[in-house]
């Protein structure tokens, strides 16, 4: 079965206007860009377990379709139902951990991990007391036996709990905390869209999603980005993006894309922001 990292629904808000089965996709780190139908844009073969890819139709993209329908039709963020906020929170929650970035990041986690269990069973067997005159001998034979164990493992990580982890499911802390931030949306005003990618809910690393000074922007068309901020002094919205702004929240999109980029239109100005390997990226202010 061939698995849709990124849902078609969403993919489908950023189509070529000429192609409306079609849009551009840029090569991360070349800029090359081609043209592909959405059938065939991020998409890999067994990507997921069968009963990820229904758990994912059923649970978290459906009851999401009409929380971006209305956006994408201009309805005030304010005025989504709760239930369909609610399943907002979940599909994009879920987005962190569906995409190939995440597969990449629990890759590098892994040996970390690892030497972290190593060393905290190694300190509950490494004590006997003064009780057990042979515990010592056995503390330091099992400590061996725990070296040789993470030596196997450092050198190959168990298969099946890594793709364990790698397998798509929300993150109850994320959701919560994507309900309690303002949400507001930003229309494109200026001679740019909206970008999306393989990757497209963006946060600062660094900060995370739950401090003061956080933001997640998520595009949900060329035309319109959802943007979540802790701040209570915003006006209603919908906010016009003018086109500093909407360059600003595309290299966020850009920075945080693992394979592509996506846009309804081949344009120079997309092909050399996806040439970089860095980007300046700013608050919205």
């Amino acid at each position: 079965m061939r698995n849709h990292y990124i849902p078609r629904y969403l993919l489908k808000g950023f189509v070529d206007p000429c192609d409306s089965g079609a849009l551009w996709c840029y090569e991360i780190g070349t800029g090359r860009s081609f043209l592909a139908n959405v059938a065939n844009v991020a998409v890999e073969k067994q990507f997921y377990y069968d009963e990820d890819e229904e758990w994912l139709a059923r649970n978290v993209e459906q009851p999401a379709v009409d929380a971006i329908r209305n956006l994408r039709g201009g309805a005030p963020v304010m005025e989504l139902a709760d239930g369909d906020r609610q399943a907002l929170c979940r599909y994009m929650a879920v987005m962190l951990t569906r995409v190939p970035r995440n597969r990449g990041r629990i890759d590098d986690m892994a040996p970390g991990v690892i030497r972290s269990v190593v060393s905290k069973l190694k300190e509950k067997v490494s004590d006997p007391g003064d009780q057990d005159p042979g515990g010592r001998d056995r503390a330091d034979f099992v400590c061996r036996e725990i070296d040789k164990i993470e030596c196997r493992f450092l050198a190959e990580p168990p298969k099946d709990v890594i793709a364990d982890l790698k397998r798509p499911r929300s993150v109850p802390v994320v959701e919560n905390a994507l309900s309690q931030m303002t949400w507001r949306v930003f229309a494109a005003a200026g001679a740019s869209g909206f970008v999306a990618s393989d990757n497209p809910l963006f946060f600062f690393e660094s900060l995370g999603i739950g401090q003061r000074d956080s933001e997640v922007s998520f595009p949900i068309s060329s035309s319109v980005l959802l943007w979540l901020t802790w701040r209570k002094d915003l006006g209603r919205g919908p906010f016009r993006a003018d086109e500093r702004t909407t360059r600003e929240l595309n290299r966020r999109t850009v920075s945080s894309a693992t394979r592509h980029a996506y846009y309804h239109e081949n344009v120079a100005w997309l092909a050399r922001m996806t040439t970089k390997t860095s980007h300046c990226l700013n608050m919205i202010r």
